[in-house]
């Protein structure tokens, strides 16, 4: 299973927390809490690979309360990480600014395709409550891009809100 999801995992660890050596230590220990049994997987609760995303989420929360981070880190300059283009730092600019609640959702939805009713599997609510926190947070998410820069209508279009 992990090798079939691991990359899948990497990235919703790496949106959540910012950073790829926080990332990597997230589903390590996310991996390794499974296979000690500290979390227990049951096949019969519900799809297996959602199951692992919540306990990536799980895990990343309780790491970044560790560690008081909530700010990814700047990568524009370090040698040999190629630089983002504006509106993809636009975007991961505010996606920071929101809520961890509004941000999971997002991130969940936009960049890995799950329905409401697999964030709900996730996350552990309704898929009612996931569909509603999912609108109102595309709201508050285009409402930050607008805010802070207004002529970004384009990059709220090409990031999939509506302006």
């Amino acid at each position: 299973m992990y090798r079939e999801r691991g990359a899948d995992l990497f990235a919703f660890a790496y949106r959540l927390t910012g950073s790829e050596g926080a990332a990597e230590d997230v589903v390590h220990e996310s991996v390794l809490r499974v296979l000690d049994g500290r979390c227990r997987v049951d096949a019969g609760r519900g799809d297996l690979t959602l199951l692992l995303f919540g306990i990536v989420r799980n895990v990343a929360r309780e790491q970044r309360r560790i560690s008081g981070r909530e700010a990814p880190q700047d990568t524009r300059d370090r040698p040999g990480v190629p630089e983002r283009p504006e509106h993809v730092l636009t975007i991961q600019i505010a996606l920071q600014a929101l809520p961890e609640a509004d941000r999971e959702v997002i991130i969940l939805s936009a960049y890995h395709g799950h329905s409401p009713r697999e964030i709900a599997a996730i996350l552990g609510r309704t898929s009612l409550v996931i569909r509603v926190r999912l609108h109102r947070a595309k709201g508050r998410l285009r409402r930050l891009l607008l805010d802070r820069h207004p002529r970004t209508a384009d990059t709220t279009a090409r990031a999939g809100f509506r302006p």
